[in-house]
């Protein structure tokens, strides 16, 4: 259950979600904002590429910004991640990387090795975001060993936050097809008769 000052910092994260009209909002105010509800070392939204066949992230945003290299070099390695199927998913998925995977075996990866080590990364939340069966992106919060690992009551926030994410991400989606329909539509006018 929430307190009442949890609850009140819940609702100041969605609103600030609701907020956001670009891709770029996500990261500069709806990820700082969300390390007030479920504290976090870093954080990072990628999206999912436009194009091609295969489903791959991209456009890594973060908090702090020099996370990013990271996450761009994690897209270099991102055929070796054992939790690549978490941007393919159907539904929204959440889970705790330590949950799927024994301390040895990610410790020892390549993605960890290449990517998080130099940032000491021990451990993390995956969310999949997906709306209407179309995976959009995903949402990933990190924390060292010293930070502690993440509750099942963080695991709880962030799904009841994924929900609204879910549909934010959506709703984007949706205003950028209208615009490309626009520019479309305009240029077929603009195209002369006869």
């Amino acid at each position: 259950m929430l307190e009442k000052n949890q609850f009140l910092i819940f609702n100041h994260v969605l609103s600030e979600l609701y907020r956001c009209r670009t891709y770029q909002d996500l990261g500069d105010a709806f990820l700082p904002m969300l390390r007030m509800l479920i504290p976090y070392r870093y954080a990072s939204i990628m999206r999912r590429a436009e194009a091609g066949p295969s489903i791959h992230l991209v456009d890594p945003l973060c908090v702090p910004a020099a996370f990013a290299e990271a996450e761009r070099r994690y897209m270099r390695f991102a055929a070796d991640d054992y939790t690549a199927w978490l941007s393919c998913c159907r539904e929204a998925t959440l889970f705790r990387e330590s949950d799927l995977v024994g301390e040895q075996q990610r410790l020892r990866s390549t993605i960890y090795q290449e990517c998080y080590q130099p940032f000491e990364v021990y451990d993390s939340l995956q969310y999949g975001i997906v709306c209407n069966g179309q995976p959009l992106g995903a949402l990933s919060l990190f924390r060292c060993r010293e930070d502690g690992p993440f509750s099942d009551h963080e695991l709880f926030l962030l799904r009841s936050v994924g929900t609204h994410l879910n549909q934010q991400r959506a709703r984007e989606g949706t205003a950028r097809c209208v615009q490309r329909v626009r520019v479309c539509a305009q240029a077929l006018h603009a195209l002369p008769v006869g």
